[in-house]
């Protein structure tokens, strides 16, 4: 009934990146960056291990890099689809990706780097593809229906309850 394939944040605390594939939907949840002791570790440069241009939409449970941080990379690579969060999530990843652009590219520039990991333009086309959506608004995807609880971790964070013929996950 589900697959679920974690790429991250399992069995490690940064990186969040799961993939859920249901009812022939491909479905992720967070695509957080490594924190490392290097903030640009060599892991977030790496390919991501799915086809970025299959992937039907991604859920955001909140605005923490380690939860977003490598969303404009997923879009750089391909992404098209849809991109949900709380209005709140949605306004606080904005400015942490273009906050986390700005030590990015001191590091780059300190390590004597041209390959930022992503661009100003990056995260405006990755804000283009964000949708909102509100606590308890069922949202239907195919035979999926998706509904954002509150997880009461930071302003707009969000359980993210997926259901699909009687049967549900939900992503904390």
């Amino acid at each position: 009934m589900f697959k679920i394939s974690f790429y991250g944040g399992a069995e490690e605390v940064t990186g969040a990146n799961y993939l859920l594939e249901a009812d022939s939907r491909r479905i992720l949840i967070d695509c957080g960056m490594f924190q490392c002791p290097r903030f640009c570790a060599p892991r977030n440069r790496e390919a991501f291990p799915y086809d970025v241009s299959k992937i039907d939409a991604l859920f955001v449970t909140h605005a923490h890099i380690d939860h977003t941080g490598r969303i404009p990379r997923l879009v750089r690579n391909g992404f098209r689809g849809a991109i949900y969060s709380t209005p709140p999530t949605k306004d606080l990843a904005r400015i942490m990706l273009e906050d986390s652009l700005g030590v990015l590219e001191k590091e780059a520039h300190y390590m004597n780097e041209s390959d930022y990991l992503y661009t100003t333009a990056d995260i405006e086309d990755t804000m283009s593809l964000w949708k909102e959506l509100r606590y308890g608004e069922e949202f239907s995807l195919g035979a999926l229906t998706v509904v954002l609880r509150n997880a009461g971790h930071i302003l707009g964070s969000a359980m993210v309850e997926i259901c699909i013929k009687n049967k549900k996950i939900l992503f904390t």
